[in-house]
Formats: C-alpha cells, structure tokens, sequence
C-alpha cells in the first residue's frame, strides 16, 4: 500500500510492474465494504450484524508476511538438504572411481 502525491492510497505490485486503487487482499468471508454520506469507508460485518471503521485486512499484512518468511525458510533449508545430498553422491562417485583405479592398478601390478 503506498501514497500517491495527492494522498490518495494505491496498491503496487512490484513484479508485474503494475499498480491499482482496489485492495488486492480481498475483504474476509462476510464482510462488505460501503461509503457513509461523507464518503469515508466503513466495514460491514453481516456475521455479527455490526458495523466497524477498522479495515478487517489490517491484520493480514503480518499473517501474509509470516507465511512468506516459513516458505522462504522451508525453501532454504530444502535447497541445503539437497546440496548436502548432492555433495554426498559426489563424494562417493570419486571414492568409487578412486577404489577402481587402485584395483585396476594392483591387477597390472600382479604377474
């Protein structure tokens, strides 16, 4: 969510390069967004039958940036797990070749 120079509010989204006035978290399940006669924005909560000035997406930011932070952890550590593994086959095809040179060796070496 940025400021524009007027001060109105806009959303941008960096890696498509591309920008917009509509929120892209969507409202929760049962909520509705409405004007009042001075056009400011309150929130309609149908399941309690209430109306609130608090955006129910204000919270969202933090689960969303959480959920990022576990896959780019989870991401990470998968990518270790695999090097690790990758470098373990390596080792062991060199020890492998190694062990067959020095057998190949010996065979010449007996008359």
């Amino acid at each position: 969510m940025r400021l524009s120079k007027d001060g109105s509010i806009y959303f941008a989204f960096l890696p498509a390069m591309r920008t917009t006035i509509i929120d892209p978290r969507g409202l929760p399940d049962n909520f509705d967004a409405a004007l009042d006669d001075l056009a400011r924005m309150y929130f309609k909560n149908h399941e309690a039958q209430a109306t609130t000035w608090d955006d129910p997406r204000s919270g969202q930011q933090e689960v969303t940036l959480t959920k990022w932070r576990q896959a780019q952890s989870t991401r990470w550590w998968k990518e270790q797990v695999w090097r690790e593994i990758e470098e373990m086959n390596r080792r062991k095809e060199l020890d492998d070749k190694s062990e067959l040179e020095s057998e190949a060796i010996l065979e010449r070496g007996t008359p």
